[in-house]
């Protein structure tokens, strides 16, 4: 049991950095989430490449606007 656990948790990590590492390039302009969501939201069904990337646009605006939010909020 120990072994699955431990395999299952390396596969989440792996699962969580990539997804990580997605969405901070999606804030840099990069094209990179798109992909990203794809593979994690849409089974990597390449039927589904433009609600990904409509779904692409808007995380990154609220992402963005999340970003501007809080900036201004700290001044």
């Amino acid at each position: 049991m120990q072994v699955r656990l431990n395999k299952w948790l390396n596969e989440l990590e792996q699962m969580f950095y990539g997804m990580s590492f997605a969405f901070d390039k999606s804030l840099t302009g990069d094209e990179v989430i798109t992909g990203a969501l794809l593979r994690n939201f849409y089974n990597d069904d390449k039927s589904k490449q433009k609600p990904a990337e409509i779904l692409s646009r808007y995380v990154t605006r609220l992402a963005f606007t999340s970003v501007v939010v809080c900036s201004v909020c700290l001044k």
